[in-house]
């Protein structure tokens, strides 16, 4: 089972003279925002003009192995992933129909983290950090 890190984000206001708004989303960064792709909303916190305000949010996230599709030498997407955890190794293959698949993560060499490329040419390879929230809002103290 991959590693899932635990993050702890906190915000404080002080007499910020406006309300704000904070929307927290989840986007690929790939287009110009509301252009071919809309952010996902995770989570809206509204900070007021006067006094003090702190909001308080969890989410968690692990790494991950993904095979990305690129078009124009922009990422695009991703054909396969696989989450894996410091240690794991995986490998990455490509059938006779030309789709990518990672094995399933074994353990490889303590403090490393491997992908085996065992396609018949070279391959692009991508390791990020996936966020997975675990639900719930924002404890807002104002």
């Amino acid at each position: 089972m991959p590693t899932t890190f635990t993050n702890h984000l906190t915000i404080n206001s002080l007499n910020l003279g406006t309300s704000a708004t904070l929307m927290f989303t989840f986007d690929k960064q790939n287009h110009p925002l509301y252009a071919g792709e809309f952010p996902v909303c995770w989570k809206v916190i509204r900070f007021p003009a006067t006094g003090q305000c702190s909001a308080k949010m969890t989410f968690q996230s692990q790494y991950v192995y993904a095979k990305p599709d690129v078009d124009a030498n922009r990422i695009v997407g991703n054909s396969a992933y696989v989450p894996l955890s410091v240690g794991d190794t995986t490998t990455l293959s490509k059938s006779d129909a030309g789709v990518y698949d990672f094995s399933k993560p074994t353990k490889g060499v303590g403090g490393h983290m491997q992908a085996v490329n065992a396609c018949p040419s070279s391959e692009s390879l991508a390791l990020a950090y996936s966020g997975m929230p675990p639900g719930g809002g924002a404890n807002l103290a104002c």
